[in-house]
């Protein structure tokens, strides 16, 4: 039987002492029951942190963060769920369970050899002269080389390979850096310029390899693994942490950050030969307080930074300043550091633009509002893409400033439809709401059908939680209800969700997962219509009917989606 993670977070948490664990970051002073300190996660003068010991909780008066022991872990070391448990675990002797239901057990042994290979890189490195030239040539100095662990495969890496694969060659392929061939085991990785991945802990997960010679391809990277997975990955991250500083640089490439790092400009980091994603933004922003994203200024660059501001901007957070930095058109970072040093790329950045400006400017260009036309096709694009925005007051002040640009700033806007939401459908919205929670917190390791995020028309926490989920499971359909439970952990409605869990006696399925969300976004969509055509002292103007269309239309399409899918589930 598989053992309960539930149980055994609980079994943790009843045997480590917050004070403990958050006095190791924090200096905290006794105040009455409680403690107080500066708040790690915003920046203060006077404490509004406190911990209280008896109920083994964190809370503070100022940003509103609060938690337990696990999600202070995990929030000011910015670690996964899993290994912030692992981490707890060990401080009181406690070794956390193997469970299948909980993800891809990760041999340990694959953190050592890939610690090692990294050595063995490193030592090649130092008996190649041609290697360290062209780092020089380039810009990147002794130091930024140790700091970043930079390598060369060589003949140190080769005897490595060779000896280290008669024992390890599955964990080897595993991460990525050993391939099967027909007569045996080959490195993935051979006389290449090596740049090891890190994760925000300085664990080696991943490579990157660049080949000095003819060999192609120029660039090689580690496949995805249970170890490497693009999206969640920042190189540089790891150095940037222990600059604790609130402004950070996002570049695209390796040598962008090691250029920049080498030239006294070390809060830099960079994604992985991916675009900025949404799990990007989450890893970032628990440090920072000022993000500059640098992109080339050419068209490719242009487009590059709106679809990392589209990834971003439904959970864009007006406490984090966002900027946009383009560069002339011959220059990405590293060239352009390069040429003119520290000081010209800090008098650069002084030109980098608000997002807000970025966002109006590039619908402007797309869509020029000179005419009817234009204004209702800029209308249209911005109020879209506003529309997935999650903070209120943000999505309000944007929406006001769309309408002024168009030319509508003198059109009524409903300021609180959530004032006319009747009571019954709220408490039917509830209720399907937990359907799909029950749903989802017994989901297993099987994938699940992609489903968008719901809009509600109502303040519903479950809908929120709803959407943080199926968020994480666009990016890895593979989580199970348990990770997903487990990430509330000391939040306010955790005890609501142990108690559906607990109470739930339908096991999941997918099929029937995504009847449920369609059952409540039909309702969600259903009750939108009640508010659009509810009556008052007005009639409906274009836009609204064109809104109220695509409603209804939206409306008589997820019915029959239900209907298709209700034939499905009776088949099987």
């Amino acid at each position: 039987m598989a053992t309960d993670l539930t149980a055994f977070i609980k079994t943790v948490l009843a045997q480590i002492d917050i004070v403990s664990v958050i006095q190791s970051q924090v200096s905290l002073k006794k105040a009455g029951n409680n403690y107080q300190g500066l708040c790690p996660f915003h920046h203060e003068k006077s404490p509004s942190f406190s911990v209280n010991p008896s109920k083994q909780f964190f809370y503070c008066f100022g940003c509103h963060a609060s938690g337990d022991a696990l999600s202070f872990v995990m929030r000011s070391e910015n670690l996964a769920f899993m290994e912030a448990l692992e981490k707890l675990a060990k401080q009181v002797g406690l070794t956390v369970p193997s469970n299948q239901q909980n993800g891809p057990s990760i041999d340990r042994i694959i953190y050592q050899l890939m610690r090692d290979m990294t050595i063995s890189c490193r030592e090649d490195l130092g008996k190649a002269e041609h290697v360290k030239h062209y780092l020089t040539t380039r810009g990147v100095n002794t130091d930024t080389q140790r700091k970043f662990h930079i390598g060369f495969c060589g003949a140190k890496y080769q005897t490595w390979f060779r000896n280290t694969c008669n024992r390890h060659a599955k964990q080897l392929t595993d991460a990525g850096v050993a391939v099967k061939s027909q007569t045996g085991y080959k490195p993935k990785f051979k006389q290449r310029l090596m740049f090891p991945i890190q994760d925000s802990q300085g664990k080696v997960i991943g490579y990157g390899g660049r080949s000095l010679s003819d060999q192609p391809p120029k660039y090689l990277n580690s496949p995805e693994s249970d170890i490497f997975k693009k999206r969640y990955i920042l190189y540089g991250l790891y150095q940037f942490r222990a600059l604790k500083k609130e402004h950070v640089y996002i570049v695209e490439g390796y040598m962008d950050v090691l250029s920049l790092h080498s030239k006294g400009i070390e809060n830099s980091v960079a994604c992985l030969g991916t675009a900025f994603t949404i799990h990007h933004w989450h890893l970032i922003k628990r440090f920072v307080r000022h993000v500059t994203f640098c992109f080339d200024g050419d068209r490719a660059g242009q487009a590059a930074a709106w679809k990392s501001l589209t990834a971003i901007l439904p959970v864009i957070d007006p406490v984090i300043e966002v900027k946009f930095l383009f560069l002339p058109e011959e220059h990405d970072p590293d060239s352009y550091v390069q040429a003119h040093g520290h000081q010209g790329f800090h008098d650069l950045s002084k030109a980098s633009i608000p997002w807000t400006d970025f966002f109006q400017e590039t619908l402007a260009q797309k869509h020029t509002p000179n005419d009817i036309a234009g204004r209702a096709a800029f209308l249209q694009a911005a109020q879209a893409l506003i529309d997935t925005m999650e903070n209120i007051h943000l999505k309000t002040i944007m929406t006001t400033s769309i309408r002024e640009i168009a030319g509508l700033s003198d059109v009524h806007i409903d300021k609180k439809p959530q004032i006319a939401i009747r009571k019954d459908a709220k408490n039917s919205i509830r209720q399907h709401a937990r359907a799909v929670v029950a749903q989802l917190i017994k989901k297993d390791k099987q994938p699940t059908h992609q489903s968008p995020t719901l809009n509600a028309v109502v303040h519903e926490p479950f809908i929120e939680v709803i959407n943080t989920w199926l968020r994480q499971l666009e990016s890895d359909s593979s989580v199970t209800g348990e990770e997903l439970l487990a990430q509330h952990q000391g939040t306010a409605i955790y005890t609501e969700l142990a108690e559906i869990k607990s109470k739930s006696q339908r096991e999941y399925h997918p099929d029937q997962l995504q009847f449920l969300l369609l059952n409540l976004r039909y309702l969600l969509i259903d009750e939108l219509i009640a508010v659009k055509i509810q009556p008052d002292d007005r009639q409906l103007n274009e836009d609204e009917r064109r809104v109220l269309q695509s409603l209804i239309v939206e409306k008589q399409t997820i019915r029959q989606q239900k209907r298709e899918l209700q034939s499905n589930i009776k088949t099987t």
